[in-house]
């Protein structure tokens, strides 16, 4: 005899065997013969193996791609189980199928509706979850692979005969939400590779079990979000309080279909809630007067808290005065209209119906009602706005006219003083000159004072004309220095400084860049800063001049040492004729333009002015102005 293994990639898979009743029948060559035999047998057996095996996962491919399929098909979960059990009866022949889902409050597992025929467990049969194998599996979450059922001493036997038993949990998330289970009357029916298969079509299950859930839930919650849209927007239309509680009340009554639904307001007394009249089906109106006290709409009134009442009959509630004591009404919901603190009314809805509302209609209603209060509150916040708005276009109007006043008296003022002031100050200066004869000393003196006043008055005159036509001017940008515009003023204002007792201290650097700007202009700005630090220095003081640039900008400042400005005025002292010290006795003079002229041409130029001050300690006012390269 003589006996080779067959052998597959170095597993033993069987032996040939070859016999002879002589004696040394075999030799090496014969071993040999045999030996390739074996090997091609070895061969042919995993070829069959991997034939059937390919056979089988191709079947459980076609089962799941026809299950996917099925799923995807519908959103209506009963008919996608229907599908799914009739192809697996069809495509593996199963003895028993059942699918269970555990009740509302977890404490059973009942066979679901959709499943039918002589061959399922009757649909609705409850399954304890303590003595069941469904039961572990959905205690637990874990799958059960039972090879012979009498061995188990929690098995629940619904059908005779059954011996062995597999039971897989459907999850969504981790979470069971139904068991898939089959029987057979053969023991070891099931092994490893059909428990991973029923893993996978409990997979798909959970999957359209989910979107079924989903697809339901949206659908509510799309209509919940349509009612509130036409709510709201029947409400928006319009900021009559009448019209909106009209419009709201039909909006309700067509999507929810409830016998009474409306609005309950309080009197004026405060004793009774007036019902709006309610919308129904027979077009009847609600009750009139419903009083506060001792009412379940006067609590909801009273309290701010909703009240929702699933059956009249079992719930009386106040029956001697409520008006859920019509027979009629079975279920009742009630909802403040609430805007911060103040209850203005109550949303309440009525059914014939016990249980005609839950928690979803409470949650539709409490909504409404919140966007309604905001409504209300909006129609009264536009009444009084509408006053605000009249009593505000009267004052613009008003200031509109002072301004027109104002600026033909800054016209008319500039044209009666220019003309006898130019006479002054030309006959100031023939007298000085000599012109008009010799004169003394003091007669010098005078004719010198008027000539600075006169200078002064005129300078204000012109700012008050530029200011006046700032709006309107263009500018007439060239290149110009910043350090030349700032050593101009200084000289401007050289002798005003040494009559004052003021010292210049000057830090320009030396780098900085050209400026894009109007000279003219320019000028006016750093001569009036340089003028105003001068006016409010006292006597001996420093006026710093300094001037420096960055990547952006290039700036000038002038700092002084007088009086300072107190911080809550700094935001006015760039308006047009305003003054720290307005009275008549003040110790400075002038008109408060000159800072709002600075202000107003800096901005022109899209640059800035900033101010720092403290009283007593003087202050800085600088300029930024945005470089040209």
């Amino acid at each position: 005899a003589m006996l080779l293994p067959l052998l597959s990639k170095g597993k033993t898979i069987g032996v040939i065997s070859a016999q002879s009743d002589r004696p040394y029948a075999f030799d090496e060559s014969d071993r040999q013969l045999f030996s390739g035999i074996a090997s091609q047998v070895a061969i042919a057996i995993e070829n069959v193996a991997l034939f059937e095996e390919t056979k089988r996962r191709l079947a459980e491919t076609r089962l799941l791609q026809e299950l996917m399929q099925t799923t995807a098909s519908t959103l209506d979960f009963d008919e996608v189980l229907a599908r799914a059990m009739e192809i697996l009866k069809r495509h593996l022949r199963l003895d028993q199928l059942t699918f269970t889902i555990p009740s509302s409050d977890g404490t059973a597992l009942y066979v679901h509706s959709s499943l039918q025929g002589p061959e399922v467990v009757p649909p609705g049969l409850a399954v304890p979850l303590d003595r069941s194998v469904s039961g572990m599996v959905y205690r637990t979450g874990e799958p059960q692979l039972i090879p012979d059922v009498r061995e188990v001493p929690y098995f629940f036997g619904v059908t005779p005969g059954i011996r062995s038993e597999l039971t897989v949990p459907v999850k969504v998330a981790d979470r069971v939400v139904a068991i898939l289970d089959v029987e057979s009357y053969q023991v070891n029916a099931f092994d490893q590779e059909d428990l991973q298969l029923f893993q996978a079509i409990a997979a798909q299950l959970g999957v359209a079990l989910e979107n079924a859930r989903l697809y339901k839930e949206t659908r509510r919650r799309l209509s919940e979000a349509l009612l509130i849209q036409e709510v709201m927007l029947a409400a928006s239309s319009t900021l009559d309080f009448d019209l909106v509680l009209e419009r709201t009340v039909k909006a309700l009554h067509r999507a929810l279909r409830v016998e009474r639904v409306g609005f309950l307001l309080p009197d004026e007394q405060g004793r009774f809630l007036v019902a709006y009249p309610h919308a129904s089906e027979a077009g009847e109106a609600g009750a009139t007067r419903i009083p506060i006290a001792n009412t379940l709409a006067g609590q909801v009134y009273l309290t701010g808290q909703p009240v929702l009442v699933h059956d009249t009959a079992a719930r009386r509630v106040f029956p001697e005065q409520d008006s859920t004591s019509e027979p009629t009404v079975r279920s009742l919901l009630a909802v403040p209209v609430q805007s911060g603190p103040n209850i203005t009314a109550v949303l309440q809805a009525e059914s014939f119906r016990p249980g005609a509302f839950g928690e979803d209609e409470m949650r539709i209603f409490t909504t409404i009602a919140g966007q309604l209060a905001v409504t209300l509150e909006n129609a009264r916040l536009y009444k009084k706005l509408e006053a605000q708005t009249a009593e505000l276009l009267k004052a613009y109007r008003e200031l509109q006219e002072v301004t027109r006043l104002r600026t033909e008296l800054v016209q008319n003022v500039s044209h009666e003083l220019r003309t006898p002031l130019s006479l002054i100050s030309g006959y100031t200066e023939l007298l000085l000159e000599g012109d008009l004869g010799p004169l003394s000393p003091k007669q010098q003196e005078v004719l010198q004072t008027i000539r600075e006043r006169s200078a002064g008055l005129a300078r204000s005159i012109h700012n008050l004309t530029m200011l006046q036509n700032m709006p309107r001017m263009i500018l007439e940008r060239t290149q110009v220095s910043l350090a030349d515009l700032l050593r101009s003023a200084i000289a401007g204002f050289q002798m005003l400084a040494e009559k004052s007792g003021i010292v210049f201290r000057e830090e320009l650097s030396a780098d900085l860049p050209p400026l894009w700007g109007d000279r003219e202009r320019l000028e006016l700005v750093f001569g009036h800063l340089v003028e105003n630090a001068i006016k409010f220095s006292p006597h001996g003081g420093t006026v710093t001049i300094r001037a420096w640039a960055d990547e952006q900008w290039v700036y000038a400042s002038v700092k002084d040492e007088g009086i300072g400005i107190p911080q809550d005025r700094l935001h006015l002292i760039f308006e047009r004729f305003y003054q720290v010290d307005g009275s008549a006795s003040r110790r400075f003079g002038g008109m408060g333009i000159g800072l709002a002229l600075v202000w107003e041409i800096i901005e022109a130029h899209g640059g800035t002015v900033t101010v720092e001050s403290e009283v007593g300690r003087g202050s800085t006012f600088t300029v930024a102005l945005p470089r040209t390269n």
